[in-house]
């Protein structure tokens, strides 16, 4: 932090010439240039937040004496719901020195947005970040990139620090969204960490994925994460030549990346399924397949003599000896297979299925057990 940044508590209790309602309530966060507080305004129930830089700390540049104000122009020059938009640019002449002593500051005035920053959020709430949250995040991003790019704009510092994780306690849905703030400040001052925008985007999904472990994630979650640590990280957000990489630099072929992941997981694991099955011999009977409905649907066929029979709405006994496939017509006509298989559209179903093993049935209803009294006992073999 710079040593002519001031005391945070000399601004509690105040407020600026232009926003005179607005009374500064609470000391937010404190950057290496400026302070953040909370304004609350009472006669009309408003916040606003109030960043102020004292003049010392601003970006400088020989070429453009307000230089510092292209923050408030390039936040409001976008249109994406992230951005959050800066009201007003005021001068402030208040306790701006090491001191108590009166100096001269610069408020940036901008939408108040309920929550913290991301760096915050991971250290502690580091357990509520899970595959969705990672998701929702880079798609924020890259939809906040596809948008700079067009405009040919950058963030400029792109940091933990400036993303802001919103929540709100009457979501029904419980919705997390993400904000942008402080939008080209290293650019200027020259102690930009990375090169471009990507890089840290890249940065902080590497910092997201080691939130979630690794032997938790299964299924859709582990196809997910690896390919967000092998493909996007490792590769795409990275790479800056778009001839080895398409991807690179791309936001608008990589949000259909992302978006498409649900559709290449279920491929997976089809072909993956698939590949198990050497011959249609390598499972005698159908126990062994255990829930793997797809591997049943590669073998099971509705070619079966007697299916409509099954298929009929009238109470059925169906024998056969041991492995004729009994079991295997059964498990192919449940609710359970029909939604794992994709062949539940509504226009195709007539019936819901529903298949209980006789394990399962076995340890649902307790045997009778024989009479306690020897005479009942011996009644019973009499008979």
């Amino acid at each position: 932090m710079r040593s002519n940044l001031p005391k945070a508590d000399l601004f509690l209790g105040k407020s600026i010439s232009r926003f005179p309602n607005h009374v500064m309530q609470k000391h937010v966060a404190s950057g290496n240039n400026g302070h953040l507080f909370q304004a609350f305004d009472a006669s009309t129930n408003s916040e606003l937040a109030f960043k102020i830089v004292p003049v010392d700390n601003l970006p400088r540049n020989s070429d453009d004496q307000d230089a510092y104000l292209n923050e408030a122009k390039k936040a409001n020059l976008l249109e994406h719901p992230s951005v959050v938009r800066c009201v007003d640019v005021v001068p402030y002449a208040g306790p701006c020195s090491g001191s108590e002593a009166m100096g001269e500051c610069v408020v940036f005035v901008y939408h108040y947005v309920k929550g913290m920053n991301l760096r915050a959020y991971m250290k502690e709430h580091r357990s509520d970040i899970n595959l969705p949250f990672i998701e929702s995040f880079l798609r924020t991003m890259l939809e906040l990139l596809y948008e700079l790019q067009q405009r040919g704009e950058q963030h400029g510092d792109l940091h933990v620090g400036n993303v802001l994780v919103a929540q709100s306690d009457f979501d029904i849905y419980n919705r997390t969204t993400f904000r942008v703030t402080d939008f080209g400040v290293r650019k200027l001052t020259g102690h930009a960490a990375h090169a471009s925008d990507y890089l840290y985007t890249a940065d902080t999904l590497r910092q997201l994925l080691e939130c979630v472990e690794y032997r938790d994630s299964e299924g859709r979650d582990r196809y997910v994460r690896e390919s967000l640590r092998h493909d996007f990280l490792e590769r795409h957000l990275i790479e800056t030549d778009t001839v080895a990489d398409p991807f690179a630099c791309n936001p608008r072929e990589l949000l259909g990346k992302l978006d498409s992941l649900d559709d290449a997981y279920r491929a997976a694991a089809k072909a993956r399924t698939v590949a198990k099955l050497v011959t249609p011999f390598d499972y005698p009977n159908c126990e062994q397949m255990g829930k793997s409905h797809l591997l049943l649907k590669s073998l099971y066929s509705d070619r079966v003599l007697g299916l409509s029979e099954i298929q009929a709405r009238a109470n059925l006994v169906l024998t056969g000896p041991r492995g004729c496939g009994k079991t295997t017509v059964f498990r192919a006509l449940s609710l359970d297979y029909l939604l794992s298989t994709g062949d539940d559209h509504p226009n195709t179903m007539d019936y819901i299925g529903i298949y209980y093993r006789c394990d399962d049935l076995y340890f649902s209803f307790p045997r009778y057990k024989c009479p306690d009294r020897p005479e009942a006992l011996c009644n019973t073999l009499d008979i």
